[in-house]
């Protein structure tokens, strides 16, 4: 089994005396991309930033490749990069120009390294034009890119589409995706667009009042649901449709005589249905699973997103 590259070990930050995080204890595993999810106010910049070095932790600590953020900051840091709220850069500066700045605050300058991130993300064209005419998805492609200077093991990411139409965010989800899996960075990324979470992540951590709810796969989140619509078209015959209502009659959550009928059941008796139709004689013509999606399912288990 892999060693995680990040953990969380009981994660607490004060201010004046009240719990805003309580003890959060969470993995970033080698090259996976992870959600952190929650209503605004519970937490997740807080933790962000702790996680970044950026506010002190008041208990806890955060390792990183078994460096402690907490007590030898540099040292973990080397392993990490990120964008908190918004990439700032200076906008009388041309975009490659930026990225030799921030490198050499580091103290290296390596051309090569930026022309190979600047090509990953598809700047080439712009890289010489001034940052300050940058669309909104550009500048947070260059923020990536100078995230990605440093070859780091883990970017975080604080609403990284924030902002964006939906060209650039499909944009960023593309590229995040990418670099996950031929470079195999992890990412921890935060966003209230639960529909991109979806699709762009392996597991979520959701986090509501400083602590964490839920740390698991979304595919098991969704299916945490004790029941799933499934949608039954049948021959339009009244004698079939009388015959399927029968069978179902208290599980049956929508209906049309024209197009079939919705039924509400277990997932694993999803095959006894088919089962039940088939012997009865009732002509399926199809039968579609309804799952909830990640913002519904969400919404029912925590209150939304507020």
């Amino acid at each position: 089994m892999l060693e995680p590259i990040v953990e969380a070990i009981n994660l607490t930050k004060k201010i004046q005396g009240k719990d805003i995080i309580k003890c959060l204890n969470f993995k970033i595993n080698p090259g996976e991309i992870i959600g952190f999810i929650g209503p605004n106010g519970s937490g997740k910049s807080t933790t962000m930033k702790m996680m970044m070095g950026l506010i002190s932790i008041t208990e806890g600590d955060v390792i990183v490749k078994g460096k402690s953020v907490k007590n030898n900051r540099e040292a973990a840091l080397v392993h990490m990069s990120g964008i908190i709220e918004y990439p700032e850069m200076y906008s009388f500066l041309s975009g490659f120009d930026n990225l030799v700045h921030f490198q050499r605050i580091r103290g290296s300058k390596n051309v090569n390294k930026i022309k190979q991130v600047v090509e990953l993300l598809g700047l080439s064209k712009d890289i010489h034009h001034k940052f300050g005419i940058y669309s909104l998805g550009m500048k947070q492609r260059l923020g990536l890119a100078n995230a990605l200077l440093y070859s780091p093991d883990v970017i975080v990411l604080d609403e990284p589409t924030n902002g964006l139409d939906p060209e650039g965010i499909q944009e960023t989800r593309e590229y995040l995706k990418m670099i996950a899996k031929e470079n195999g960075i992890s990412i921890f990324i935060s966003s209230h667009l639960l529909s991109e979470i979806e699709l762009m992540c392996d597991r979520i951590l959701i986090i509501r009042e400083g602590e964490i709810r839920y740390d698991g796969p979304i595919s098991e989140f969704l299916n945490e649901s004790r029941n799933s619509k499934v949608r039954v078209v049948i021959k339009i015959d009244r004698k079939d449709y009388s015959s399927a209502l029968e069978l179902f009659q208290e599980n049956v959550v929508d209906m049309n005589e024209s197009h079939g009928l919705t039924i509400s059941i277990p997932y694993h008796d999803i095959p006894l249905a088919v089962e039940q139709l088939v012997l009865n004689h009732v002509k399926v013509y199809s039968l579609t699973s309804q799952t909830e999606s990640l913002e519904e399912r969400f919404i029912k288990s925590s209150g939304g997103i507020k």
